[in-house]
This record gives structure tokens, sequence and C-alpha cells, in this order.
């Protein structure tokens, strides 16, 4: 038997091949995307963390904080401020690989901060699986202060991190009595900020925040021939306190402490904050000798040595302190404080 031809069948199979091409021709151009994927990267002072003792831990234990603002891309009416509002959020343990989906149409501000050996140095705590941190990295605007480091940006307008441009933060294993809060805090921050981006100009663009230290050193150094015994008690206002053994070898210690005000510390590469030091020595038999409370101006990015001379157990004419700052930077400044009382100051300043 002969087969039919089907001609109404060939007739729809034609039409379904003519239309399938006539979709093809009339496919429409690709559209815009509403977000672009955006890299970050870090610059600046942050790729230059050479210094002793500046160097704790490794690259695994620093914590960066980032918070991203927004605001429409057009431009405000004379007279009127810019309104930044929150965007997103965001933890991270790795330098490097963030990225953050921004919308079209509206310019952004990062704000960014780092604290060296974060995972060791800040308190912490777990949820959901992710270790979390308070100050410098908590939150504001939900019910727990805590904010989780998951790698990732958390898109909220209504939650922030509160924080970053302030010294004020929470240490692991500090004295009781400030609930581990301190506001001029012995660790190494960086900050930066990045303005006015504009997503889109540029395809596979990558965000580069210049970040540079606001912090400043400490080293404190005791001689003297009754140096030899007891301790000598150190407090720098709003930080932790420290208690020299004079009866070891090594009568000095150092440490890195971040400024108050971490914003202006970024904003100018000269900054300085002078900062109440009080010092006690503290005799064996439980005798405490006060060698009072001096200003001491604290410069960004430079080392600043304190050295206590211990002669006499009079203190009315045996007990002097020395400040000299040179380790860190090209500035020099030497002041010799006799007895409480400022006697001389030489600056030298190389260009």
């Amino acid at each position: 038997m002969k087969a039919r031809f089907n001609f109404a069948a060939v007739m729809l199979m034609c039409c379904s091949i003519l239309s399938c091409n006539k979709a093809q021709i009339d496919a429409p151009e690709p559209v815009e995307p509403d977000f672009y994927t955006v890299s970050l990267g870090w610059s600046g002072e942050i790729l230059e963390v050479t210094d002793e003792p500046l160097r704790r831990g490794n690259d695994q234990d620093n914590v960066y904080g980032i918070q991203v603002y927004s605001t429409p891309n057009k431009e405000a009416a004379e007279g009127t401020n810019v309104t930044w509002t929150p965007y997103a959020y965001g933890l991270f343990d790795i330098g490097d690989d963030i990225s953050i989906n921004l919308m079209k149409g509206y310019r952004y501000k990062f704000v960014a901060s780092m604290v060296v050996d974060g995972k060791n140095r800040l308190v912490s705590t777990t949820m959901d699986g992710n270790i979390a941190f308070l100050g410098p990295f908590a939150i504001s605007g939900s019910g727990s202060s805590w904010c989780s480091m998951t790698n990732k940006f958390d898109y909220q307008s209504a939650v922030y991190l509160y924080g970053l441009d302030k010294g004020s933060s929470a240490l692991e294993k500090t004295e009781v009595i400030n609930q581990g809060i301190y506001a001029v805090p012995n660790l190494e921050r960086f900050y930066g900020e990045y303005l006015d981006y504009i997503p889109g100009l540029k395809n596979n663009e990558k965000v580069m925040i210049k970040m540079k230290r606001t912090s400043f050193g400490a080293k404190f150094i005791a001689k003297g021939k009754l140096a030899k015994e007891g301790q000598l008690e150190v407090q720098i206002t709003d930080a932790p306190k420290i208690m020299l053994d004079l009866s070891v070898s090594e009568k000095s210690t150092s440490d890195i402490y971040t400024f108050k005000n971490v914003k202006a510390a970024y904003e100018d590469n000269t900054y300085k904050e002078t900062i109440p030091v009080t010092i006690n020595w503290h005799k064996p038999d439980g005798t405490i000798f006060p060698l009072g409370t001096h200003e001491i101006t604290y410069k960004r990015n430079a080392m600043t040595t304190v050295t206590i001379a211990i002669e006499t157990d009079h203190a009315d004419n045996g007990l002097g302190i020395e400040v000299d700052d040179t380790d860190m930077s090209d500035d020099t400044d030497s002041t010799l404080i006799q007895d409480g009382e400022v006697v001389e100051t030489e600056i030298d300043t190389n260009a």
C-alpha cells in the first residue's frame, strides 16, 4: 500500500520553520542589566605592613569590614547636601575576591576598615555557624549588635556597620572593669573610603579602596639603678593598662594603638592626638610612687618612645621621663620631663 501524502502536515512544518526563523531575525537587542557585579580591592598603606611590631598573626586572621552607601545618580539641588543611604555591609577574612552587585542609576560610597589579627584580638562569638564580632564591627538597626563574618554582602538599608570610623573596640582578654571596650584599643587599624562610584562606566571595573594606617606606636622603657624591682604601671587614657615587670632583663614594652578618631587620622597624613598618660612605680613592698600624668603627643604612623628613669626612691628628686618620637617617621620630637615638668623640647623635621 502506498503511503498517503499528507499535504497539511508538510505545510504546518514549513510554517513552523518560517516562524522560528522570523523569531530569530526579529530578536530584540540585548537589554542593559539592572545590576553590575563589581570587584573590590585594596591600595595604599595596607600593602606595606612590614614594620615591627606592626605585623601580628597572619593574613587569614585579619578582619575586614565594608559598609556601602548609595544615592540616586543625579545632581543635588543647589545648597543641599547629598544623602547617603545604607545599601550593603559585610565582614570578610579575605583580602581579595570580594564582589558586590550594584544597581544602575545610583552612585556609591564605600567605607572600609581592617583590624590586623582581628580574629584573635577582638571579642567574638558564634552565630549560625559563623564567627561574629562587636566593635568596631558592630551593627545598628537589628536586635543584636553582633555582626557575623559571612564573606559576602548583606543588602540592607536598615542595618549597617556604624563603628568603622571610630577607634572604640571590644577586646579579648582584657580587664572586666571596662567590659573589654576601649576608645584607644591596642589594635592596628586601617581605614579607607571611595566616593561617588558609578557602575557601568567601564566593563569589569575593579574598585580600589585606598587604605591608610590610623594607628600610632607607643614604647615604654625603664632605666636607672633602682629600675630592678617591682612593676611600672602605665595607663594610656582609654587604653588597656600596661604593667612592666622591672625584675626582667628586657625592661621595655611596646604596642600599636588605634586613634579615637579614625576618620580624622585617615584624612590627615600628619594627624596627632595628645593623650594623658599616667605612670606609677609599684615597689615589691606595695608602696606606690606616682610619676604623674603627662600629656604625650602621638603621631599617625609613628612610634613614640617614653623612657622613665628611676634613680632614687624619693619621688621629689629621682623620677624623670624622656619622650622621643623617632622610630616610624621622618620627624623627630624629643621632650624631657623631669619632676613632673617639661624642661626641654627639641623638634627636628627632616624634609
